[in-house]
């Protein structure tokens, strides 16, 4: 039987994040380069290697439809008549059938299974900790969208396999909220958790009776989150500019140039959520200085993980 740390695993649409209990208190887990999360997001390599998290999301500003991002909004899903169609205008990269009939990504000549990318950004999630902890870390914790259906979960279960890991628990990620609020309070009482993530906005009623948590009623919309409002916020700089211009036509944008507005809008959004109005610099256009790097530190960020 597996022993050694536990580490807990919030496996997030756009990014990922791991901690773990030392002398009581939590900590988060880091990087090598000192990230405290992982770009959710996987692409390959010329040799076909995979390529997982900040490297990967770079990649996506030039190679949209070559990398895989917000997969977990689709992990587990059937491969159902009208998905395509629903689903496909949030993602660059193309959505397909696997073999077993669930929704995939086509990445060149390959299909990739949804499980396998999760697997992926799970498997760098627990190299991240065996760096930092120095030593191995194979037990886990991973938390899940409270809608979640049984197939869904199974799906992560798998892929926390796939990585190495032995995924004691699948929990709910308002279950973990409500723990990190009440534990050892011995409180009675019912509780509204709110969960606004970079791809899915989830909400939960639990009833705390002392240690012991109780969903009542859960929610959710898989397809609303941080990456939605930065969509929003660069579409809506796109028509301040188009009106700038009387209303003629634009030229469509080349990637690099969408990859800098897209830049430049997360970089405004802390701004804007800590309610104070962007200096010129962060928004894209005017310089091409720092855009996030000079947002205030302590803001919290429009697409959280």
């Amino acid at each position: 039987m597996a022993s050694g740390p536990v580490i807990g695993i919030d496996l997030g649409t756009t990014y990922s994040c791991a901690a773990i209990v030392q002398d009581g208190r939590p900590q988060v887990i880091r990087s090598k380069l000192g990230y405290t999360t992982v770009p959710s997001v996987v692409t390959f390599n010329k040799q076909g290697d995979a390529v997982v998290g900040v490297p990967a999301e770079r990649r996506m500003v030039l190679e949209p439809k070559e990398t895989i991002y917000g997969s977990k909004r689709l992990i587990g899903r059937t491969f159902l008549a009208g998905v395509k169609k629903r689903f496909q205008p949030h993602f660059q990269y193309e959505l397909v059938s696997d073999d077993d009939g669930f929704v995939a990504a086509q990445i060149g000549e390959h299909t990739v299974q949804l499980v396998d990318v999760a697997s992926m950004i799970l498997d760098e999630i627990r190299k991240n900790a065996h760096t930092a902890l120095g030593k191995p870390a194979t037990r886990a914790v991973v938390t899940v969208p409270a809608y979640f259906n049984d197939n869904q979960r199974a799906f992560v279960r798998e892929a926390g396999q796939r990585a190495g890991l032995d995924v004691l628990r699948i929990l709910n990620e308002p279950t973990a909220a409500a723990l990190a609020y009440g534990i050892d309070r011995g409180e009675n009482k019912r509780l509204l958790v709110f969960d606004l993530g970079g791809g899915t906005f989830d909400v939960s009623i639990l009833e705390l009776d002392g240690n012991v948590f109780t969903v009542r009623g859960v929610d959710g919309d898989s397809f609303l989150g941080g990456i939605d409002f930065d969509r929003r916020l660069m579409d809506l700089l796109l028509e301040r500019i188009t009106g700038r211009s009387g209303g003629r036509p634009r030229p469509p944008l080349p990637r690099p140039a969408r990859g800098r507005r897209r830049r430049g809008c997360r970089g405004g959004c802390p701004w804007l959520s800590a309610g104070r109005r962007p200096p010129p610099a962060t928004w894209p256009g005017r310089s091409r200085g720092s855009s996030a790097a000079s947002a205030p530190r302590r803001a919290r960020r429009c697409s959280p993980a």
